[in-house]
């Protein structure tokens, strides 16, 4: 294994330990930014499983990895693909915010859930995702 190989396995952990510490607009910028960035879901799935992502952080994560797609495919007969990294990150947001490990944070995310009671829960039907509600905002 060559240095630089290492270099990249210790990344996240690094990057991790630098995020740990910042104020909760950090973690949003670093959502946003690693949501659009080839290696992000990696980094995503890092911060959405550290104890100081807040719930409105991790909702933020959990829209951008296509949430709303996910849920119009589970109604259509499809499932989470475990090897999707968006449907792994998905996943993990819905158990660990069902479990109650995320905390409140001070900054406000509006969430999509007009939108998506509209499309999605039509008529009284039942949410295929189950997501909590303070995931819907």
């Amino acid at each position: 294994m060559s240095s630089d190989e290492g270099a990249d396995e210790d990344a996240i952990p690094r990057f991790m330990d630098w995020l740990k510490d910042k104020p909760e607009d950090v973690w949003f910028d670093c959502a946003d930014r690693f949501a659009r960035h080839d290696e992000g879901p990696w980094i995503l799935l890092a911060m959405v499983d550290h104890p100081r992502c807040t719930k409105q952080v991790a909702a933020s994560i959990f829209w951008r990895m296509g949430a709303y797609d996910a849920a119009g495919d589970l109604l259509k007969g499809g499932k989470l693909n475990p090897n999707s990294e968006g449907d792994m990150i998905i996943d993990r947001v819905l158990r660990k915010s069902r479990s109650g490990f995320y905390q409140v944070g001070e900054i406000e995310f509006v969430a999509p859930g007009t939108l998506y009671r509209q499309d999605i829960l039509k008529e009284g039907s039942a949410d295929p995702l189950n997501i909590p509600a303070d995931l819907l905002g």
